[in-house]
């Protein structure tokens, strides 16, 4: 789901358009935003709906001003210590 109070929008009232994608692509995106946007789905769930990947879906949403890292410093904080204890368990 979306944090509507992360959302904006660009000076123009649409996206920034961070890398070009075809017409239907981006009306695929748009479709998935509107999901996103409406709270009924995550955003994996948004992709498959409109048959976009997810990752290009997770690089688009920033053109629509919808942030998608929605942590805590100290979320952040306690993950990236998790994660550092993990690599350093796999290190020779």
């Amino acid at each position: 789901m979306v944090d509507q109070s992360k959302t904006t929008s660009s000076d123009e009232g649409g996206p920034q358009n961070s890398f070009p994608l075809s017409a239907d692509d981006e009306e695929r995106v748009a479709r998935a935003v509107a999901y996103l946007r409406q709270g009924d789905v995550s955003t994996g769930r948004a992709a498959e709906l409109t048959g976009i990947p997810k990752t290009v879906l997770l690089m688009k949403l920033g053109d629509y001003g919808i942030d998608t890292f929605d942590m805590s410093e100290e979320e952040f904080l306690r993950e990236l210590d998790n994660a550092w204890s993990f690599v350093k368990t796999r290190s020779l």
